[in-house]
Parts: C-alpha cells; sequence; structure tokens
C-alpha cells in the first residue's frame, strides 16, 4: 500500500464532522453569554489597555433607585457596544422581581450578528446583590 493510500484509507475512517448551523447559532450565544459576563462582571478602570471597560462602581452612587436603574442601564449599554461587537443592542430594560430583593434583573432585547443573517435574542442579565455578580440567562 502506498502513502497516498494509507492516508485515504486513515481519512475514510475519520470522517470530518461538520456542525449544523443550529449547532454554530448554539455556540455563538453561548460564547456571546460568556463574554456579557465577563464585561459585566470587570470593574472600569480594571486594565489599563481599555480605560472604558467594565461598569462603573455603584456602591458610592447617592441617586434615588430609579435614576440608579438608569445609569446602570446606561453603563451596561455603553459597554455591549463597545466590547461586544457581535450584538447591536435594540433596549435593556429593568424587570422587577416581586419574588426576590436580592437580585436585579435587566432584559437585553438585542440583534445577533450570525454568518448568514441576523437573530432577535433576548438576555437577562440578573445582577445579585449580595455577591454583585451578573449571570446571564
Amino acid at each position: 500500500m502506498t502513502f497516498f493510500h494509507r492516508i485515504v484509507a486513515t481519512n475514510e475512517s475519520n470522517k470530518i464532522y461538520r456542525k449544523s448551523s443550529e449547532e454554530r447559532s448554539y455556540e455563538l450565544l453561548c460564547s456571546i453569554k460568556q463574554n456579557l459576563e465577563v464585561i459585566l462582571n470587570s470593574r472600569r478602570g480594571c486594565t489599563g489597555c481599555s480605560p472604558q471597560f467594565g461598569l462603573r462602581d455603584f456602591n458610592d452612587a447617592t441617586a434615588s433607585s430609579q435614576s440608579l436603574c438608569v445609569e446602570i442601564i446606561s453603563d451596561i449599554k455603553n459597554n455591549i457596544e463597545l466590547f461586544e461587537p457581535r450584538v447591536k443592542v435594540n433596549k435593556i430594560d429593568y424587570m422587577q422581581d416581586e419574588g426576590s430583593s436580592d437580585m436585579l434583573i435587566f432584559r437585553l432585547v438585542c440583534v445577533v450578528i450570525l454568518k448568514n443573517g441576523v437573530k432577535l435574542s433576548e438576555f437577562d442579565l440578573v445582577l445579585n446583590s449580595i455577591t454583585q455578580k451578573f449571570s446571564i440567562t
């Protein structure tokens, strides 16, 4: 058996698996969620090469709760627009959760840019007031 025949025989037994567009879309959305968590859980000034990266510290804020939500939404929107180019923000709304006072929930409505077009998506940005960390659902 020649070298060429051995390569062909090896490749025939190890067929290359091609992911479906649904699998690629799912992986892209997971990657976006991970990046959003990194962005939203970073504090402004945490990196010298990009001083605008991350959210401001709202612990010392003296604003009312309503204006504080507006400030947080504005900061979230600016960071997503700057540091997550695969997402185009349509709107971000504060969602009141009657069941839990330990969490602030912001609904991100956006367009996700896919290889074969765009997809309207929604993410819940959940801020745990105890840990002060965002999780994305």
